[in-house]
């Protein structure tokens, strides 16, 4: 039995007049290639209101070691449109937080520079909105291609918008996004919310058609990717033969040129309340997606039933699914989908999908008939367009059955097992029995003596910190630093916190009359965190001081601007072998090689339009946290205003023995008038280009019978390894700066 998708019966809306300039990036993996490309993708959903917490978390989940692709979830402001509330939250002047990442407030720049976080993986976009379009204008503009939802699973359960509206919306911002990816080279790709409805008691049957409806809908308005969901419901084995009839179902009636996938969401309804109950539950969802084939599985954390997860819970909980995904069919007890008899399930999802069809051949059109006809009906549900004819129950094996039909196309018998009528107080057992039963028996395998919901406390390695300090030395102080302006009560400061300091260096610099102290502290394995030492120490150091403490275990965080030529590479590959110790977080560059070199390093890149590097700078730095900017290859010069804003922050090379050699051939230059030396010099730059506070020179002698092509290769070397001393000095706080110059603690 097939189904031919007609295309739409009007054509894609018109652009508008007026449209944010695009936002050059990496072009994103095409998102349903990627999912199906080798064994089960696992999924977080996250949001954050900050760019730069967004970030962070699309880079640990990236960073997690598991297959995965980031998330981008919204805030409940953006879901219905009212941005100037997601503006005032930003701003401070709202009621609360956001729950969320406000991308239409964000705008595209913001969102773009956020998605480069992970790099290569795709980014999907998470909203609950009715009335998708500033969602889709925005994040196509941004470079992404991927988001989800549906014209009824993002009404009905959610909103109070009318479902006709609710499909208009849909209908043009589906061909919008369609239009839209094509024309920039794109796959959209959306992955229908169907699957889930209300979460919970909604037999599934309605949830297997209502996602292959919706599938059918995105088709027919122009996309050519999609992702078909399932909510993990009551019963492990009738979760696999739902699954297995939703692939079957699509198969049947979706074009076969379609590139579609299986997602499979961890249970959506109400959560156990301990940790261990829901540990339980979702090492159940991973089993199911493993043996029911999926493609796909979004996660859930122990924490849901209590409050939004963490960053490092959404981590631990994708890592907890790919240890269950990781065993395969070896393990649990849920049988695979070729053992389960999925016929039942099947029979009554294609009656509800063919009856909806027969009411008009627009299916966003048919949808509304059908909803309006009874034909089309979720049980539970109270908004304004269902009819609320319907019910659904628990039955006593614990499987999801119908216990209303109401004007469902479903004939008796039709393979349904029938329970009475529900009423309040049973509605609310039922609502609680999953969480229930799995806190119960996660108790029960808890072993003796522990609390349920309490895992064993993490066990973390001591810290170490690195301080460093400057301040006016006093009269009579020698520059060996024999006697020294340590500040009273640091030394008992110190010791009171259980620190334990180790390399101490001080020197009184003659030129600037300052002290100059640097020292490593090493805490107890229950010693005090960073937090906590910064703020002791804010109370103890004198206000002359100036002092930064930083963890000496953590990769400094760097911003690349890249030029053209070989040091990008250079500069990426002694990161990753961890000989500097910094943790690049985004190159930003104007040139398609730098792009080539950020791919193959597996770091996150920025494309900028040339002249437009400044704001592009000031917006990477800030969505990124990087504290250093790293100049490689002869970028385009920075500004003065950025120099001073970030003076002794930004580190660039050049050529030291070459700049008398003007012009696009310095080395064929120097090679003609007999260069014997040449050098490099890494440096703070400033407003004056190749003239700010030198951090490391290196040379090399050079011979008669050297080629101009082997002068730049020699260079190239000589500006590498002074690059990478002076950014390894520079992240572990050697260097002290003053009047143009610098003070090293080598």
């Amino acid at each position: 039995m097939s189904t031919v998708l007609r295309p739409p019966a009007t054509a894609a809306p018109s652009r508008p007049a007026h449209r944010t300039a695009a936002v050059p990036a990496v072009a994103p993996s095409d998102f349903s290639a990627y999912v199906r490309a080798a064994g089960l993708v696992v999924q977080p959903r996250m949001g954050m209101g900050d760019p730069a917490l967004m970030a962070a978390g699309l880079r640990a989940v990236v960073n997690a070691g598991v297959r995965t692709v980031g998330t981008m979830t919204l805030d409940s402001y953006t879901r219905v449109g009212d941005h100037e509330s997601a503006r005032a939250a930003l701003a401070g002047r709202g009621t609360g937080g956001l729950n969320g990442f406000p991308l239409v407030v964000h705008g595209p720049r913001t969102t773009a520079l956020v998605a480069a976080a992970a790099g290569t993986v795709p980014v999907q976009v998470r909203h609950g909105s009715a009335q998708p379009q500033d969602i889709f204008r925005t994040l196509v503009e941004a470079g992404l291609s991927a988001s989800e939802g549906g014209p009824v699973s993002y009404c009905l359960p959610y909103g109070r918008v009318p479902l006709r509206e609710s499909v208009a919306h849909w209908r043009e911002s589906t061909r919008m996004l369609a239009q839209e990816c094509a024309d920039r080279g794109r796959t959209a790709h959306l992955e229908t919310f169907g699957g889930c409805l209300l979460g919970q008691l909604c037999p599934p049957s309605l949830l297997v058609a209502m996602s292959v409806l919706e599938g059918m809908f995105f088709v027919q308005n122009g996309i050519r990717s999609v992702s078909l969901s399932y909510a993990q419901q009551t019963d492990s084995v009738q979760d696999v033969e739902a699954l297995a009839a939703l692939d079957l179902l699509s198969r049947e009636v979706l074009p076969p040129d379609v590139d579609r996938h299986r997602v499979l969401y961890t249970y959506m309804g109400v959560f156990p309340g301990t940790e261990a109950g829901a540990g339980l539950l979702l090492e159940r969802s991973a089993e199911i997606a493993v043996r029911a084939g999926v493609e796909r599985l979004i996660v859930k954390t122990v924490a849901e039933g209590r409050r939004l997860p963490t960053v490092a819970e959404n981590v631990a909980a994708l890592r907890a699914a790919a240890t269950v995904a990781a065993r395969g069919s070896a393990g649990g007890g849920t049988p695979g989908a070729g053992e389960v008899d999925c016929g039942g399930i099947l029979d009554e999802a294609r009656t509800l999908v063919h009856a909806v069809l027969g009411l008009h051949d627009d299916i966003g059109k048919a949808l509304t008939l059908a909803f309006s006809a009874g034909v089309l009906d979720v049980p539970f549900c109270l908004h304004q367009d269902n009819r609320g004819l319907t019910q659904g129950a628990i039955d006593t094996g614990g499987r999801l059955v119908w216990a209303r039909t109401g004007k469902l196309p479903l004939a008796p018998g039709h393979g349904r097992a029938v329970h009475p009528k529900v009423n309040s107080a049973q509605l609310i057992t039922m609502l609680w029995q999953t969480a229930g039963q799995h806190d119960k028996e996660a108790a029960a395998l808890l072993p003796a003596g522990r609390e349920a919901g309490l895992p064993p406390a993490p066990q973390h390695a001591p810290a170490a910190f690195t301080l460093r300090l400057s301040r006016p030395a006093p009269a009579g102080n020698r520059d060996d630093g024999t006697e020294t302006a340590v500040p009273d009560g640091l030394t008992g400061a110190l010791d009171r916190l259980g620190l334990r300091t180790t390399d101490a260096r001080s020197a009184t610099d003659p030129v600037t009359g300052r002290f100059l102290h640097r020292a490593e502290l090493r805490p107890a394995a229950d010693g005090p965190d960073l937090p906590q030492v910064r703020d002791h120490l804010a109370r103890v150091l004198p206000p002359d001081a100036e002092w930064e403490l930083r963890d000496a275990a953590a990769p400094h965080p760097v911003l690349v601007l890249a030029g053209r030529g070989p040091g990008l590479r250079g500069l990426l590959r002694r990161v990753h072998d961890r000989t500097i110790p910094v943790e690049v977080r985004m190159v930003v560059s104007s040139y398609p090689e730098a792009l080539a070199e950020a791919r193959r390093g597996g770091v996150p890149f920025h494309g900028v339009p040339e002249g437009e590097t400044e704001e592009a700078l000031r917006d990477a730095l800030r969505v990124h946290g990087a504290r250093t900017l790293v100049l490689v290859d002869q970028p385009a010069p920075v500004s003065a205003g950025l120099c001073r804003d970030m003076a002794g922050r930004i580190i660039g090379v050049h050529p030291g023995a070459l700049p008398a050699f003007q012009g696009p051939r310095p080395h064929e230059q120097a090679h003609a008038q007999g260069v014997k030396v040449i050098g490099a010099t890494a440096y703070y730059v400033t407003a004056r280009p190749g003239e700010g506070p030198i951090i490391e020179q290196d040379f090399a002698r050079v011979r008669h019978t050297d080629t101009p092509a082997r002068l730049a290769d020699i260079s190239a070397e000589l500006q590498l390894s002074s690059l990478a001393t002076a950014l390894t000095w520079h992240a572990q706080q050697r260097i002290f700066t003053a009047e143009g110059r610098t003070v090293v603690f080598s």
